[in-house]
This record gives structure tokens, sequence and C-alpha cells, in this order.
């Protein structure tokens, strides 16, 4: 029997936060010391309206990264795994399992609070993409992030 499990993010997912009047800024930055600590990078960078939050993912051949830390401190992700691994989870379910996330994504927050269905490659949402391409970027700028000069 698979765990009830539902797309609920975690508070530690990131590890730098700061709000503004009508944004809200994050930066992930996984990163783990020791021998293969750059396979471990994982800069990730977003910024969050009332309406919409954009993910800028850098490294986005790394996937979701699962690694022994996660499936120790997160038990339910086991069976969630082995239930993956034979095909018996649905498309938002198998979306925690992909191999490779998208290098943007976009959602809208008040349809998509789970943010499940990116609408980043939508020409219906160029505008909105925009948008947030241009409020990540200038706030990387002003925190002098040296991803600034990588953002879209």
């Amino acid at each position: 029997e698979l765990p009830n499990w539902q797309a609920e993010p975690s508070p530690s997912r990131w590890t730098v936060s700061r709000s503004s009047r009508q944004n809200i800024e994050g930066i992930h930055s996984l990163q783990q010391r020791g021998a293969g600590a750059m396979r471990k990078w994982d800069p990730i960078r977003c910024v969050r309206t009332k309406h919409y939050k954009y993910i800028r993912n850098f490294m986005p051949e790394k996937g979701y990264q699962l690694s022994g830390y996660a499936f120790s401190v997160h038990p339910h992700l086991r069976p969630m795994l082995e239930a993956f691994q034979q095909g018996k989870l649905n498309r938002a379910q198998s979306l925690y399992f992909s191999p490779v996330k998208p290098a943007e994504e976009l959602y809208d927050i008040q349809k998509d609070p789970f943010e499940i269905n990116n609408l980043a490659d939508d020409p219906k949402h160029k505008p909105w993409l925009g948008d947030g391409r241009a409020k990540l970027k200038s706030w990387l700028k002003s925190i002098s992030d040296p991803l600034s000069k990588e953002a879209l």
C-alpha cells in the first residue's frame, strides 16, 4: 500500500529566502562536502508573486537528486520509489523521480498550488514567463549572486 503522499513543499528545501513587498525570492543550492561534492551541487533560484512562481534550475540534468540522506530522512520515499519502478505512480507522483528537470518552471499557484503543471512552454503564459525571468535576474543582480550572469 502506498503512503498518503501529497506534493507539499519541504520547509528545508530553500536555504535562503527573502520577501519584498510584491515578491518572494528563494535560493536552493544543495552542496555536499567531501568527495564528489560538485556532483551534488544543484543551484536553483525562484521568484514568486501572488499569482505565479518562476523557478530557474541551473543544472536541470541533475534531476531531483534523491540521495541516501533523503531516503533516511523521508521514509515514505522507499515505497514510492518501488511503486515508481513498477509503474504504479500517477503522472504527478512520478515527477518526483524524474532523472532530469526542466531548465525553467512556471506555475499558476492560485490554480495549481501543488506545482504540478509546468506552464513554462505554454505560449499563453509567455508574458508571465518573461516577467518571472526579469524579476529573478534583477533580484540576483541586487544580491550579487554569481548566477545572475547565467539567468535567462
